[in-house]
């Protein structure tokens, strides 16, 4: 009797590289492969097992990209649209479970829902797609007839983002594989806030919808008073912020673009926020120069929600200097006992070395911090503990004491 009922090629893994695999990660680097038949395809389904011939689990081959070997089950299966249309249904199953009236969620998050190379980001009717996989790429048409088939969806438009297809030899661009632009709504609901998100041209899947249940939470939190959104790209923060009677809020951010279109969200929901175009850094540094010579008053609060300022641990150093940067400034400007919410989104940097940077910041500045609350991706996101890249936003609130 054949020990692989498959009939599945096998990809040997060196026995040192193992235990990452056993532990559950689902990433294989070409430097943790001992030998693959020559003869096999690109994206071909395959058997991973060690040098002992014990079995790592099913998953994809490709040997031109540097994670040569994805794994989607840790148990011998056929990789077939039977298991995609149960991946998907158990993605379907948590989101209603955790929140089932949430118009604008993450379906599918690669490596935490066991889906590795694809994301999958609802608007209401709407779903954009982003494949990072080769393998994923050549079945994708049969993943997207069962999403289809799942949901009440008018529009699938796929992504084709080159930052992360290239790696695999792929193409880039828009596709629509159902419906087209002018089926999109102008807005989204977050919370309870209409959002104009440009879905085709917009960064990522349009939104960051990481953030969604944050904005809520920092808003909760804010000192009545004045509010600095620093980062704040289409508004996210600052609207939410706006509700508030209390609170009076200014958003910075370098892209014009992006300040364009927090102003119609501020006029879509009636809201009042002071726009301000320029580098962050930059005016970071000017506000701290005048609220120290007392030419301008402290703020209440300050939100700090940069972009990734790395996407690789070599780059790391020059990230915890910007981070520390925009620590040391923040805490500069707010006043005596203000808060400061700050966010990182690289998995790079872990939650003890972000707020490492807060802390050596503090001590420049001469401040106290005082930890008030933690921040993560919403469980749309979710996590899985042995994959370490799964958990990559974090976050802290800061009262800061002088």
């Amino acid at each position: 009797m054949s020990e692989d009922p498959f009939q599945l090629p096998t990809v040997t893994i060196k026995t040192s590289k193992s235990p990452r695999l056993y532990a559950g990660h689902p990433w294989i680097f070409s430097s943790d492969i001992r030998k693959a038949p020559d003869e096999l395809d690109k994206g071909a389904e395959v058997q991973f097992r060690d040098d002992k011939r014990r079995s790592l689990g099913v998953g994809f081959y490709n040997p031109d990209s540097k994670i040569s070997g994805r794994i989607l089950s840790r148990r011998k299966r056929e990789l077939n649209s039977g298991f995609f249309r149960e991946r998907l249904e158990a993605a379907i199953a948590l989101r209603k479970a955790q929140e089932p009236k949430r118009p604008c969620y993450r379906l599918v998050n690669s490596e935490g829902d066991f889906l590795s190379g694809l994301i999958i980001d609802i608007y209401d009717r709407v779903a954009v797609i982003q494949i990072s996989s080769l393998a994923l790429d050549q079945r994708k048409q049969s993943i997207i007839g069962i999403l289809d088939d799942l949901l009440d969806l008018d529009v699938i438009l796929e992504k084709k983002d080159k930052g992360t297809r290239r790696f695999e030899g792929l193409d880039e661009g828009i596709e629509f594989h159902k419906g087209s632009a002018e089926q999109i709504p102008d807005t989204f609901q977050i919370n309870d806030l209409k959002f104009h998100i440009d879905l085709v041209e917009g960064h990522k899947t349009g939104a960051y919808l990481d953030q969604q249940f944050n904005y809520d939470c920092v808003s909760r939190l804010a000192h009545p008073g004045r509010l600095l959104d620093c980062f704040t790209f289409n508004g996210g923060f600052a609207l939410h912020a706006a509700r508030r009677d209390d609170v009076t809020v200014e958003g910075v951010d370098q892209s014009r673009d992006a300040l364009e279109i927090a102003d119609r969200n501020a006029a879509s929901n009636d809201l009042k926020v002071e726009w301000i175009h320029g580098n962050v850094f930059d005016v970071l540094k000017d506000q701290a120069s005048q609220i120290q010579s007392g030419e301008a008053p402290t703020y209440d609060n300050i939100i700090l929600d940069p972009p990734s300022f790395t996407r690789n641990r070599a780059s790391v150093k020059d990230a915890l200097r910007g981070y520390k940067e925009i620590h040391l400034r923040a805490f500069q400007s707010v006043r005596d006992g203000g808060r400061v919410f700050t966010f990182s989104c690289s998995h790079h940097v872990d939650w003890q070395t972000f707020e490492g940077s807060a802390v050596a910041a503090a001590i420049d500045a001469r401040v106290t911090l005082r930890r008030i609350h933690l921040f993560e991706q919403g469980p749309d996101h979710p996590v899985i503990p042995q994959i370490p890249e799964t958990q990559y936003l974090k976050g802290y609130a800061y009262e800061v004491l002088k």
